[in-house]
């Protein structure tokens, strides 16, 4: 599209927020709303009191925003805690309605339009107008974090169990190969010199190539690698450590 949707879950008094980029610029994009501050460039879309010592902050696996997805003028986000999907106007940022489900992650949609979503042990496909989840992979994920497609219609999970991404069929029946070798790789120690190991693969996406990118939810070191989809390695990115 002509937009890109940020979110963000920051600290203290908890607020999920989102705001628009115009994909060609990188330029804020105001939401058409006159009732947002700041010119519209920030949209708050849920609130929360932070628990004693802020220790949600600490810990991802609890942090409330796990995915987002945005098709046909909507965004759809995750938000784990509140165990629903909530679905806002891409123009405007008003709240439209809330799809339940059990902890959800990851989201993404597919080409014909139908949402997968990663939750409790599997991967489902919910009716964004019905809101009816139906199980789409239920067998070999451990903690399904995020998922998306492939071009060739292939699904990409990744998995905070075994700390590697899935590959699954298009129905989602059988599993290809694995993206990273299973149980990750060491937070301390030697580098691993094939590089085949990955730490809380969160984001997980296919390029027009064919080329898997995966970003780490770590900081030390702060990692981008990619990988085809039959799960070789081809090159990383490391970025800066803990600030």
């Amino acid at each position: 599209g002509d937009h890109i949707l940020l979110n963000s879950d920051e600290s203290t008094t908890v607020k999920v927020s989102v705001a628009r980029l115009d994909a060609k610029t990188g330029r804020y994009a105001p939401f058409d709303n006159p009732e947002l501050p700041s010119g519209g460039i920030i949209a708050d879309i849920a609130t929360y009191v932070a628990p004693p010592n802020n220790v949600y902050r600490l810990n991802t696996d609890i942090l409330n925003v796990q995915g987002a997805a945005a098709h046909a003028g909507r965004l759809y986000v995750s938000l784990r805690r509140d165990n629903l999907i909530r679905v806002i106007d891409g123009k405007t940022a008003r709240h439209i309605k809330d799809i339940p489900l059990e902890a959800p992650a990851g989201l993404a949609f597919r080409a014909d339009g139908s949402l997968l979503a990663a939750s409790v042990g599997q991967v489902v496909v919910v009716d964004v107008e019905t809101g009816q989840a139906t199980p789409l992979i239920t067998a070999g994920l451990g903690k399904p974090h995020q998922v998306c497609t492939a071009p060739d219609g292939t699904l990409l999970v990744s998995d905070w169990d075994s700390m590697n991404v899935k590959r699954f069929s298009a129905d989602g029946q059988k599993l290809l190969n694995t993206i990273g070798k299973t149980g990750g790789r060491p937070l301390m120690g030697k580098w691993d010199k094939l590089r085949q190991g990955l730490h809380r693969p969160w984001g997980v996406a296919v390029d027009s190539r064919n080329q898997v990118w995966i970003a780490e939810d770590w900081d030390s070191p702060r990692r981008l690698s990619v990988w085809t989809l039959d799960g070789t390695f081809q090159r990383e990115y490391l970025g800066p450590g803990f600030y």
